[in-house]
This record gives C-alpha cells, structure tokens and sequence, in this order.
C-alpha cells in the first residue's frame, strides 16, 4: 500500500525532522522537511486561521523564497508538525514563528490534502486576537487584515494557496 520508504535517509537529525505518516496518522518514517517535499511523503500539519473581534481574517502573502507557491496568499499560519510536537504544539510554535502572536486555540476541524510537493493531514484550529501581528519576513511579504468577502474575492482570482482555498472553502461552509 505504501512505497518502499528505506530509499530515505530517516535517521540524519541535523536538520528539521517530520513524522511520515500513513492515512489513519500512524507514523512510517521520519524525514527531512527537503525529503517531505522532494519525494511528496505524507506528514502531520497544523494551520491556524486567525480573525478579530471585527469577523475579519488576518491573511497573508507567501516569501517570493518559498519552495511552495512563493507569493500566494494563505489565511493566517500554518506548518509541519515536527517530530515529537502535538498538533496544537505546532500551532502555537507557527503562530509565534510567522506572525509574533500567542492567543488561544480553538479545534475547528480535520483537512487532507494532496499535491505535487504537499501531500498532509491536518488538523484546523481558530485563534481570535485583536492585538498587533507582525509578519516574519523571512515567512511572507506582508499581512493584512481582509473581510470573509475579501477572502473570498482571493478565492475566486486564484491567488490563495490551493490547499488554503479548500480548507476555506469548508470553514466558510461550517462557519
């Protein structure tokens, strides 16, 4: 059911590590986050969509650097799980890394997702924060705050993230 996994070097720690995963999230392997993506493996991800108090969505738009749709838009922030984290470790570690914030946490729901170069499960929380958010600019080119119209005019020109524009797609359902 699985490819033969022993080609990867799963046991190099000298950078990034994420669990490789099957589809019910039981762990295969262990790899790099460059063989994650190189080889398209399976791995454990959190995204976090973040609103104020105004129902507006904080967005995003990726590093003209990233190896994944670099200048698109996402909602919010989101990453690989790395090895030994929990979902909701991961959350909060992205939440700091890409947008300087800490707030609470809210499970919204689960979102597979499976391209070229991103194939992973996650789990979808919400944070609502009012305060200021400043962008990693190693992470993005800039943020903005944007109406649910706002993100779903990014929707409909193609300028969100694919896998952002699904898990969207199902909040604005849901929500």
């Amino acid at each position: 059911m699985f490819k033969n996994l022993s080609k990867y070097n799963f046991n190099e720690m000298s950078e990034e590590k994420l669990e490789v995963i099957d589809d019910n999230f039981n762990v295969i392997g262990v790899a790099s986050r460059e063989e994650v993506i190189k080889n398209n493996l399976k791995h454990k991800t959190s995204l976090i969509i973040v609103k104020n108090s105004k129902n507006e969505l904080y967005v995003r738009q990726r590093s003209r650097k990233k190896k994944i749709f670099p200048l698109k838009w996402v909602v919010s922030a989101g990453g690989g799980v790395n090895l030994g984290e929990t979902f909701e470790s991961a959350a909060r570690r992205e939440l700091k890394e890409e947008l300087g914030i800490e707030a609470s946490l809210k499970y919204l729901y689960d979102f597979d997702y499976e391209s070229t170069g991103n194939n992973y499960k996650a789990k979808v929380y919400l944070a609502t924060y009012d305060g200021e958010i400043t962008v990693n600019k190693e992470e993005c080119e800039q943020g903005k705050w944007m109406s649910k119209e706002e993100v779903r005019e990014l929707i409909d020109k193609d300028l969100l993230c694919p896998d952002t524009a699904i898990f969207m797609q199902k909040y604005f359902e849901l929500f």
